[in-house]
């Protein structure tokens, strides 16, 4: 695992595709619309540079979207390999790996929720 920050885009999805919309859809057509009536001359130009502009945040957004989906299967792996784990907490809890049960005691050899009984546990989780 790397010390990489976890990318999430949770509720960030519609934002971005509308921006995207506006961008690739909108504004070119009401640039176009203005040109063809006459309110403006840069008509063209406008029309391409609203294009490379939502092109742009749309490539930027499908990599960033590329890194974030490496991070979850990178993560789920982590998860799998260490279910049979605790998790040191900040309050001298720690929390089972299996099911997230925040009510296990340093001490304590299973799981009292799940019944899993603990190999060993980790300092800090991935991707703090």
């Amino acid at each position: 695992m790397s010390n990489m920050k976890k990318i999430n885009s949770i509720n960030v999805g519609t934002k971005v595709l509308s921006i995207i919309a506006v961008f690739l859809i909108v504004l070119p057509i009401c640039f176009f619309g203005m040109k063809q009536i006459g309110f403006i001359v840069l008509g063209d130009f406008l029309i391409k540079a609203s294009l490379v502009v939502g092109s742009i945040i749309t490539v930027i957004s499908l990599i960033l979207l590329i890194i974030e989906l490496r991070q979850d299967r990178q993560l789920d792996k982590y998860f799998t390999n260490h279910c049979n784990t605790k998790l040191l907490l900040a309050n001298s809890l720690c929390e089972c790996q299996k099911y997230g049960n925040k009510l296990v005691r340093a001490e304590d050899t299973c799981c009292k929720i799940c019944g899993i009984h603990f190999e060993k546990y980790y300092d800090s989780p991935p991707y703090i």
